[in-house]
């Protein structure tokens, strides 16, 4: 659940590379060369596209990516400082880049001066090193050096990407001062009475938060269309993070919500499993909630996307839909929202649930 500062995170790293890029040193002989006006751009492009498929992967959840992508930045930089140490003369005080082959003058000059240094076959050829060098080797030494330093400021980037915690606030784990108001335990029974005139319950609504990964933003739609019957009956009060108000601090809004929460509704599928705010951080909150005597939380997992959750902390807890079968295996996604809403009302009204 932090697309918001997951994009902001990736958009200020890139930024950084791109300026750096622009506006940093470049490798000697880059500069005032044929590739200068690409170097920004494909190390720009390049980081872009490796951040952009790391956020899509969740790379951030797994250490091989990590490793993979220091490799990568050791390879570049290895690969950068050959380029510049075999490949980089001087002449009248300034960096030449030279070629890898020899034109048939070069190779004529170096049969008859055998052992000279790049710096002395420039000075012979008064710098002018396509004299010595043909063209297209010189013009592939820069390709070469161009690609070695983009690859080496995008792969620092997405380091910086996948070391950089993708979390900008956490969710306390020891609660704050009650609020004024004592919030019945979800999992007490309460006297219900019958709705009168106004077609609202006496007892209190019980306050519902949905835990689940943005991935899931249209699944959760469709459950909240099928409790708003509750919501309408006065039974329930549900709640999730896209009616934060602008401005406000999401994470410590999060925070009140699930410790004040009566039903917390953990969203199970991959993407759930896959985020570190779901799983590591409101996962963890509500399980703390759940076995707090002093004011406990019924927590209910409502499986919606086929994926391996047995065995994982909450799986200990009787599931939602019944039998714990995923809701996208339904035949009818309305018949299987159905029995999720008909088991969140009987825990809301403290009636056994599979019951009358």
């Amino acid at each position: 659940m932090t697309k918001r500062t997951d994009a902001a995170t990736l958009l200020a790293i890139w930024a950084a590379v791109s300026l750096f890029a622009l506006f940093g040193p470049q490798p000697v002989g880059l500069e005032g060369s044929a590739v200068a006006g690409w170097t920004t751009l494909s190390a720009a492009g390049l980081t872009l596209a490796l951040l952009a498929l790391a956020a899509g992967r969740s790379w951030t959840t797994r250490p091989a990516p990590l490793w993979v992508a220091s490799a990568a930045w050791v390879v570049s930089i290895g690969a950068l400082l050959y380029l510049q140490s075999s490949f980089v003369g001087s002449y009248a005080g300034e960096s030449v880049v030279v070629g890898w082959q020899l034109t048939p003058t070069g190779q004529r000059h170096h049969e008859a001066n055998p052992g000279t240094t790049v710096d002395e076959q420039l000075l012979d050829a008064g710098g002018e090193a396509e004299i010595v060098w043909t063209r297209t080797s010189i013009l592939t030494v820069l390709l070469a050096t161009m690609a070695a330093y983009a690859c080496s400021l995008a792969t620092l980037g997405l380091l910086a990407y996948l070391t950089t915690p993708r979390l900008t606030g956490r969710v306390s784990i020891s609660k704050p001062a009650p609020p004024a108001a004592t919030i019945p335990p979800a999992i007490s029974p309460a006297p219900v009475v019958s709705p009168g005139a106004g077609g609202a319950a006496a007892q209190p609504r019980k306050k519902l938060f949905y835990s689940y990964a943005h991935d899931d933003e249209d699944l959760r739609d469709k459950l909240d269309n099928h409790l708003s019957s509750l919501r309408h009956m006065g039974i329930l009060e549900p709640w999730h993070d896209r009616k934060i108000a602008p401005g406000s601090d999401w994470s410590k809004e999060i925070d009140v919500h699930l410790l004040q929460a009566d039903i917390i509704v953990l969203l199970i599928s991959h993407h759930f499993v896959a985020s570190n705010y779901c799983y590591a951080v409101e996962m963890n909150a509500a399980l703390k909630r759940h076995d707090d005597p002093a004011d406990p939380a019924v927590v209910i997992p409502v499986v919606l996307r086929e994926c391996v959750w047995q065995g994982l902390p909450f799986s200990k807890l009787q599931a939602l839909p019944r039998g714990g079968k995923a809701v996208m295996t339904w035949t009818s996604m309305d018949a299987a929202l159905t029995d999720v809403t008909e088991g969140i009302r009987r825990v809301a009204l403290g009636l056994p649930v599979g019951g009358d």
